[in-house]
């Protein structure tokens, strides 16, 4: 009885705890809460129900607690009502159990300060910033509008969208306030502005150039530069009156601009590396002009012209056209500067001008040119002037009758000329300059009218004084004087053509003959044409200069060297004129170590009447007077002659006057050719010494060779035949010998 009664027990037990497990095993647990909705933007004192959704559906204790994690910004009940406090966020959860969801409220309230970045700034002239705003609490305030002030509306412009501004300098240096002031509470903020003037990093925008020239006065001793090309989109460039600190272009451009005045109106500092873009539109104002500097007094360096220049002068006016500079000083300098722009002056017929004058580089120069390039094509029309007595060039010259017309690749007319005394100087000049463009100059004159003078060059188109170092001209250069009536004309107005450069003859000193400049190591390779009908006056064409002397002064001016200048482009004489033509110069010389290798040629209907018409040589076309040797020269160009009576020489074309003990050496090799009654000869086609003279000397003999033909008639010359009938009037050396036997002791053959 007892075991049954334990066995009950023991059964009863393990019922119960098989009861007592499966009631644990009915409890369901919260797998994940979601509230809903997961963000919200309230307004303070708003108020929104959250719910929360918890899974499973059949969780044993579904009761959801919720909390905030910032009960400043917004708090909420035991049933989700949230309620927004404050600015700011909070995260509110919902949690069951374990498990919770959130809900991020962003609370908008009121502003309880404002920010202004940065809170000062330094502005170069009309350069603009931008500064922004900041409403605190940041993001959280609900009306962010602002307003924004300047302390000098004028001379600050302030423009404002929303929280940030646009702030402008004008263009007058000072300290200036912008305030920035919340619509919300009225709270402000402030930045401290300075405007420091012209920007030391240099201008990159239009407004900024335009400040700068129209103040460029103020800046004596401060260093200007470009850091960017300029486009100026058509609009009008204006000049600085009166620049005497420092402009760096650095290389970059004013582009799109109409520019017509000088960019610097009078330079007393330093302009440099500036780039006057193609797409500039230049219309010049007056006569006197040049895009980059007008009158230079300090230094031009490196700056570039490529737009086209051109000028129509249409009434009474001085004219004054460069590339790069109108006028340059004494005390100017220009170098390495280069003009790739094309330059076309006109002067309408009976128009009374000035020696209008023109020069790729500079119109005229009393300062040094150096290292300077031109590669525009130059043309110039001085039409049939009228010409005004007593023209100037402002400080450079005294006014004279009958000035001038200059054309030349680098300079128009180089003058430095002491007006006190009346004499040129030598101690500016001309160096390592170079063109390479056509130089065209069409001066029509006639048997009615006449133009002025014309000087038309490579280089320089006329120079008074002064002197010209290793320059080279490769463009070919025209002076055009046939009036087209295809006859020849009484007008007696004298021309000048040539590769380098002009001698200015207008530059006479009483009693003391001329001031001629120095010229060494010159090259031209470009072809010379002078076309004129004039019978009246001689006119000159030549491969280095077109006059270096006149016969009349040969005894008494002051004549430099032509030195080591070399000629290999062909010099051609032509129309109904009067004219000679020299490989060298077109005139009396004093040459060293020269060479000519162009060929040189008159035309056909060229005035021929012996001594008195047309004639050539391949060193110089005319020469005499003791003292202006030529020596240690070489003459290989061909000379052709067109019509009879004209004549020419292959070393000299005439040799004339007192030449006493004057040195004449080198050699010669060449053709000199003519129809038939030329006078063509292979040292001279004409001499009429007044005095016995010697050709070479034991030291430097005179070196003969070459061909000589005479219409049909040809003489090669030979170590046999080439002193044959020397002494007689017409023997193969000299065409015609009027002055008598002469030593030829020292003329040698030219193996």
């Amino acid at each position: 009885m007892k075991r049954k009664i334990t066995f009950a027990i023991v059964a009863a037990a393990a019922l119960c705890a098989f009861c007592s497990c499966k009631n644990e095993e009915e409890v369901v647990v919260v797998r994940a809460v979601t509230v809903t909705p997961s963000s919200m933007t309230l307004d303070a004192g708003d108020t929104e129900v959250l719910t929360a959704e918890v899974s499973p559906s059949n969780a044993t204790d579904k009761t959801v607690v919720w909390t905030s994690s910032d009960p400043n910004v917004a708090t909420v009940n035991e049933n989700g009502v949230v309620t927004a406090v404050g600015s700011g966020k909070a995260v509110i959860t919902g949690k069951s159990g374990t498990k919770s969801g959130t809900c991020e409220v962003t609370v908008m309230g009121s502003a309880t300060g404002i920010k202004l970045s940065p809170e000062s700034i330094e502005l170069s002239y009309n350069e603009t910033a931008t500064l922004v705003a900041i409403v605190e609490p940041e993001g959280f305030v609900k009306n962010t509008a602002v307003t924004w002030t300047s302390s000098n509306a004028e001379l600050l412009k302030v423009e404002g969208s929303g929280l940030s501004a646009k702030v402008t300098a004008a263009s007058t240096k000072g300290e200036f306030t912008v305030t920035v002031k919340t619509e919300d509470g009225g709270f402000t903020a402030e930045s401290k502005v300075s405007v420091v003037g012209l920007s030391a990093n240099g201008f990159k925008t239009a407004a900024e150039l335009v400040t700068f020239l129209e103040k460029a006065e103020e800046y004596e001793t401060e260093d200007i530069k470009l850091a960017s090309d300029i486009d100026l989109a058509g609009a009008v460039l204006p000049s600085a009156t009166n620049f005497k600190g420092t402009f760096n272009g650095q290389g970059y451009s004013i582009t799109n601009a109409t520019i017509n005045n000088p960019v610097f109106l009078i330079n007393e500092g330093t302009v440099k590396n500036l780039v006057i873009a193609a797409n500039c539109k230049i219309q010049p104002s007056v006569g006197e002009f040049a895009p980059i500097v007008g009158i230079n007094k300090g230094t031009v360096s490196g700056c570039t012209n490529n737009a086209y220049i051109g000028y129509t002068s249409s009434e009474e006016e001085y004219i004054l056209v460069g590339g790069i500079v109108e006028r340059n000083d004494r005390e100017g300098v220009i170098e390495n500067c280069t003009n790739n722009g094309e330059i076309n002056v006109v002067v309408n017929d009976g128009v009374k001008s000035d020696a209008p004058t023109v020069g790729g580089i500079v119109g005229a120069s009393g300062g040094f040119i150096r290292s300077c390039q031109n590669a525009g094509k130059i043309t110039h029309n001085p039409g049939v002037a009228v010409l005004k007595k007593g023209g100037t060039i402002g400080e450079l010259i005294a006014g004279k009758n009958n000035i001038p017309n200059h054309a030349g690749g680098i300079v128009g007319w180089f003058v430095v000329y002491d007006t006190d005394n009346a004499v040129g100087l030598v101690d500016r000049g001309i160096e390592d300059c170079t063109n390479t463009a056509t130089v065209t100059v069409t001066a029509k004159g006639g048997q009615e009218t006449a133009t002025c003078r014309a000087y038309v060059s490579g280089i320089a188109g006329s120079v008074s004084g002064g002197y010209l170092k290793n320059c080279t001209n490769e463009g070919a250069i025209t002076l055009d004087h046939d009036s087209g009536l295809n006859a020849a004309a009484t007008a007696d107005k004298q021309m000048w053509c040539a590769g380098i450069y002009n001698v200015n003859l207008n530059d006479h000193v009483p009693g003391g003959g001329y001031t001629y400049p120095a010229c060494s190591g010159a090259t031209n390779r470009g072809d010379v044409t002078l076309k004129t009908d004039c019978t009246a006056a001689y006119m000159y064409v030549g491969g280095i200069c077109g006059n270096s002397d006149i016969e009349n002064n040969a005894t008494t001016c002051v004549n430099p060297l032509i030195s080591e200048c070399t000629n290999y482009g062909k010099v051609l004489g032509t129309g109904y004129g009067k004219i000679r033509a020299g490989g060298i110069t077109a005139q009396t010389g004093n040459l060293k170590k020269c060479i000519n290798y162009g060929e040189i040629e008159l035309g056909p209907n060229c005035l021929a009447n012996a001594n008195a018409g047309s004639f050539a040589g391949n060193l110089c076309c005319y020469h005499a007077g003791a003292g202006h040797g030529i020596v240690d020269c070489e003459a290989y160009g061909n000379i052709k002659l067109g019509a009879t009576k004209q004549m020419a020489g292959g070393f000299v074309g005439i040799l004339g006057g007192a030449l006493g003990a004057t040195p004449i050496n080198g050699k010669v090799n060449c053709t000199v050719s003519g129809p038939e009654g030329s006078y063509c000869g292979i040292l001279t086609g004409y001499c009429n010494a007044t005095d016995q003279w010697i050709v070479g000397s034991a030291e430097s003999p005179m070196y003969v060779a070459g061909k000589i033909v005479v219409g049909t008639a040809e003489t090669v010359l030979t170590e046999a035949n080439y002193l044959e009938s020397w002494g007689q009037t017409y023997n193969p050396l000299v065409a015609w010998d009027k002055s008598g036997a002469h030593e030829s002791t020292y003329i040698k053959f030219l193996k």
